[in-house]
């Protein structure tokens, strides 16, 4: 029975081992996931401008030229604001 009671015991400590594999690539995982939204976050700087802010020191934004648009792009290629067909929709 030496011999039967070795494999298990090896194949309990393959499992053990594994188990501990897998919970360290989790680990790195949530790591890297963390790392990622850290760089994405936005923080806004507000500016101040004379005569334009409104309360708290923020740009107050009056025309739709001022605001940021979005970028359209079909299959990676970033697509002009001429080549959009409005019509289709």
């Amino acid at each position: 029975m030496g011999f039967i009671a070795a494999l298990r015991q090896a194949e309990e400590q393959g499992k053990s081992t594994a188990k501990l594999a897998l919970n360290e690539i989790a680990h790195q995982v949530h790591e890297a996931e963390t790392a990622v939204r850290r760089r994405m976050r936005v923080h806004p700087h507000p500016t101040v401008s004379a005569g334009t802010t409104e309360a708290g020191g923020l740009k107050k934004v009056s025309s739709t030229e001022d605001q940021l648009k979005p970028i359209v792009s079909i299959h990676g290629q970033d697509v002009s604001e001429e080549d959009i067909d409005h019509t289709a929709a």
